[in-house]
């Protein structure tokens, strides 16, 4: 059965080689369609109960990534000089650089990758994204479905951002040195896990040996640390000794928390462990603080960080990594011998929990020790999904974490 719910925003733009006046700077009232295919939910007891998906729920989503991210803005081509030299010097009027010229039917197609991965199959109905329909006036109409999209995703791969001969000597590993993310070193609360709540200094290292969403799964929401497509990559990263880093993370406890107690810091990444060694030395010049260190679970932990709190969180298929990749069992086997481990599990539908249970079979993982979380960038929709696993996660004798963090301080970096 398909399903549907349009939403409707302004927003100017040109198409830049056209031969009419649409090369001029013009706006128009956008309409899309935003068409969904599955079974209807058999839950019982659940509030969407007979129903694909509840039609709040696709407009809550498509107005986050879609409406909010377009409405009263000027979307430019990237090689729109003109355009992109106006917007240099008048930042703060709402532009949206994209990698296509505007056309209704790029548009179209950007919209469908925009929303493609951001529908969850919670219920294993087969739900999906079918379909984008685009008016771009009232008699002027775009059909996208998901066979059109590929044509974008090759203007999409043109437009690869190009590394200068500096950037590839930045990103170098340096002797010594942490290799820090351009999200740096900041104060926040935890957001996640046993320790949620608690007041934190994050650490963000650079580089990963995954790619969670890079071409298919869900997104990843740091991919800057590890996306060699983007500029973010190349650019952002900056390398410490660990003594610096050290010294960062008590000033920027300071200045957040002042005197209180209950140091803490959380080692994020990218995957932490690509610089375990350099971790090691960094913990010595913070010999009060409580360590809480952030693994994908593929790298077995130096016996020098044994006594650290392990936050790891094993990638299932729904990540678009290759299980040769993503799937580790000595590893994890290690992870779940140390004192203080906790696997934290991304979940997007009921079925994913099978192969947890196998996961954490295989593995001697305590299932006192397992927390689902489920996928997600938008707080009301990550509860609603928690609430439908509640029952099967409780049976197992697991726990459900949220990501609170989207709730105290929205869907942005440094939180």
């Amino acid at each position: 059965m398909i399903v549907s719910k349009q939403i409707e925003w302004d927003m100017g733009h040109r198409v830049l080689n056209h031969h009419s006046k649409c090369s001029n700077l013009h706006g128009h009232r956008y309409k899309a369609e935003i068409c969904l295919k599955g079974n209807l939910v058999s839950k019982a007891g659940d509030s969407s109960e007979g129903m694909v998906i509840d039609f709040g729920d696709i407009k809550l989503i498509a107005t986050k990534y879609v409406h909010d991210v377009l409405d009263h803005g000027f979307m430019v081509w990237g090689k729109d000089k003109v355009m992109l030299n106006f917007f240099s010097k008048n930042a703060h009027q709402k532009h949206i650089v994209v990698p296509f010229t505007p056309t209704a039917e790029n548009i179209s197609a950007w919209i469908f990758r925009q929303l493609d991965t951001k529908y969850t199959d919670i219920f294993n109905t087969g739900l999906k994204l079918e379909s984008v329909k685009l008016w771009e006036t009232p008699t002027s109409v775009v059909i996208c479905k998901r066979e059109d999209v590929l044509h974008f995703m090759i203007n999409e791969l043109i437009s690869t951002y190009i590394p200068t001969p500096e950037d590839r000597a930045r990103i170098m590993p340096k002797e010594g040195r942490l290799k820090v993310s351009g999200d740096g070193i900041f104060a926040t609360r935890q957001g996640e896990g046993v320790t949620a709540g608690m007041n934190t200094i994050f650490i963000r290292l650079h580089f990963c040996n995954l790619a969670c969403g890079r071409d298919r799964g869900w997104k990843c929401d740091t991919k800057y640390t590890w996306d060699n497509r983007s500029r973010e990559f190349w650019q952002e990263p900056i390398d410490m000794k660990p003594e610096d880093v050290a010294k960062a993370a008590e000033e920027s406890w300071s200045e957040a928390f002042g005197d209180a107690s209950g140091h803490r810091v959380v080692v994020t990444g990218g995957e932490p462990l690509l610089q375990q060694k350099k971790l090691a030395l960094l913990f010595s010049f913070l010999p009060n603080w409580a360590v809480e260190i952030e693994t994908n679970g593929t790298i077995a932990p130096l016996p020098e960080l044994s006594d650290c709190q392990f936050n790891c969180s094993p990638k299932l298929a729904n990540s678009g990594n290759t299980v040769d990749r993503r799937y580790r069992p000595e590893a994890l086997r290690n992870i779940a011998l140390l004192p203080n481990s906790w696997f934290k599990f991304v979940v997007c539908r009921e079925g994913d929990l099978d192969e947890i249970d196998q996961i954490v079979k295989d593995c001697n993982i305590p299932s006192n020790s397992v927390l689902i979380m489920p996928e997600g960038r938008d707080a009301s929709l990550i509860a609603k999904q928690a609430d439908s696993l509640k029952d099967q996660v409780s049976r197992r004798g697991w726990g459900i974490t949220l990501r609170n963090q989207l709730v105290w301080f929205g869907d942005n970096r440094r939180t």
